[in-house]
């Protein structure tokens, strides 16, 4: 029975792999600061020197730079739990969606938020979390500090972090940096945001972004055992798809796509939080355009009832009466969500 975001609707059995040679076999003796010297961690490959801070796209140097750390409620169930997920909301992106929620930290152009931390400090960190009750270890847009990621789980892990750790990517990854990360990361939260090149042009300015993102996809349904999150240590695969206003033809085309090719290995997210940015000029004006529309009930309906007759039976669905000044954090502020939603590190 399909329920909101903060239910599932399904159950699974089997338990999540052990991937620990793929680091070794990916990343071998290289160092971290002779990765982030020449970096192709992304499908961009700006190979800039980041260690010595030259900025590619993401606009990062080569110390995590993080924008929030607390306990946040907002994700689904099995990843928030009771008292949320011990999330860190990483600074820069390698996509840089002009639609993006997060954009006063994500966008190419956007000032200075947040603080630098070591390796050390971000695996302190968790094992804080932790003690305060988090569920899980969420990593929002880390992509582009994938070595740091990893260094940082491997400390927490050897101190006695015990709790399922969660990547929150947007799929525009390569395979190589999915492998590096595969033997620390239990949960993926997997973005398909459109399969269509021309859509994926118009908005992200990126035309090769669905084959990325269904590469990598193909990729954990190849290297991950099927997915579980009502185990007692929750892992595997949940890919979200964020519905666009006036591109529902373009939504009904992913959910198709998924149920033919993963619904019976992973998990599907049906969302509908998408906010309208407040500067249109980067996007096309025909697309732009179709963005103000507003997803009609008629619309959702419509999805919904495709999920049904796909028989995507593991999964979530957004409550579309969510209220959209809810989804648009602010960054300049000590807690950026709802109180309700979230807590700072600071005041737990």
């Amino acid at each position: 029975m399909i329920q909101n975001k903060a239910n599932m609707f399904t159950k699974s059995t089997k338990n999540s792999p052990s991937n620990a040679t793929f680091l070794d076999k990916n990343l071998g003796d290289i160092t971290k600061a002779s990765i982030y010297s020449c970096c192709t961690l992304c499908p961009r490959e700006c190979r800039v020197d980041r260690e010595n801070n030259k900025l590619g796209f993401c606009k990062e140097g080569s110390i995590p730079r993080i924008a929030w750390i607390g306990l946040h409620k907002g994700e689904e169930g099995p990843i928030s739990g009771e008292s949320g997920s011990g999330m860190f909301f990483f600074s820069g992106c390698t996509l840089g969606c002009p639609t993006c929620q997060n954009i006063q930290i994500s966008a190419t152009n956007r000032e200075t938020l947040g603080c630098l931390y070591t390796d050390s400090e971000i695996a302190q960190n968790m094992l804080t979390l932790e003690e305060k009750g988090a569920v899980t270890i969420s990593f929002v847009t880390a992509e582009h500090f994938t070595p740091s990621v990893v260094n940082a789980i491997k400390i927490a892990r050897s101190k006695g972090l015990r709790i399922p750790t969660v990547f929150n990517t947007s799929g525009y990854m390569k395979i190589s940096t999915i492998k590096a990360l595969l033997p620390f990361i239990d949960i993926w939260l997997w973005d398909i945001k459109t399969l269509s090149s021309p859509l994926a042009g118009s908005i992200f300015g990126m035309g090769n972004y669905p084959f990325f993102a269904e590469e990598g996809l193909k990729f954990l349904i190849d290297n991950t055992k099927k997915s579980d999150f009502e185990c007692t240590h929750p892992h595997g695969v949940l890919v979200r798809h964020l519905v666009v206003p006036g591109f529902i033809k373009e939504s009904a085309e992913v959910i198709t796509h998924f149920a033919k090719n993963y619904k019976n290995s992973m998990y599907f997210s049906l969302m509908y939080q998408f906010l309208l940015p407040k500067d249109l000029s980067k996007i096309d004006n025909r697309v732009a355009e179709r963005l103000k529309k507003s997803i009609t009930y008629e619309e959702t309906q419509l999805l919904e009832e495709l999920i049904y007759t796909l028989e995507i039976e593991n999964g979530f669905i957004q409550d579309i009466s969510e209220k959209e000044e809810e989804w648009r954090p602010d960054f300049k502020r000590i807690n950026p969500f709802p109180d309700k939603f979230a807590k700072p590190l600071g005041v737990l």
